[in-house]
């Protein structure tokens, strides 16, 4: 299938973009011959969802798909290993003309700042499904002045 309109510039002057939901892409079925079956692709893509960390019961980390650039709106990811984790736009680690990305955010000072803002509702520690009971969205924008902004988004 032919994908088309993933991204759109801010305007005709500016290297700015901003992605796109997918129902705003224009997908046209069919329009060459792909390398495997449809029916191969499919099987694949359940095989590796079966593979998937919730598939098999493990933790999810207690903020995963709630985390947003605030340039782009794309998803942030969680990487880095061991002490060393952090959140970086998945946008601009793909490209730079989709967003120009930002400094990268330590896992560990997001989770303190959202284990405070909890506290004022529930004594009870992060975990996944009490964080994604409360929190819709979580925003880091990038530092301006030394100081970063991020906007936790309720539920209610």
């Amino acid at each position: 299938d032919m994908e088309q309109g993933r991204v759109r510039k801010l305007n005709y002057k500016s290297k700015k973009a901003i992605r796109l939901p997918r129902d705003e892409w224009i997908i046209v079925p069919g329009t060459h011959e792909g390398i495997i079956s449809r029916r191969r692709f499919a099987a694949v893509q359940k095989q590796l969802a079966a593979r998937s960390r919730a598939a098999h019961g493990e933790t999810q980390h207690p903020l995963a798909g709630l985390v947003r650039c605030g340039m782009c709106g794309g998803k942030m990811e969680l990487t880095g290993s061991g002490p060393r984790r952090y959140y970086r736009c998945c946008t601009a680690a793909k490209s730079r003309a989709a967003c120009p990305g930002q400094p990268y955010l330590p896992m560990h000072d997001l989770e303190k700042l959202v284990q405070s803002k909890l506290q004022t509702y529930t004594p009870q520690p992060l975990t996944y499904a009490l964080v994604h009971a409360l929190i819709q969205t979580i925003v880091v924008s990038p530092p301006e002045n030394d100081r970063r902004t991020i906007k936790i988004i309720w539920r209610f």
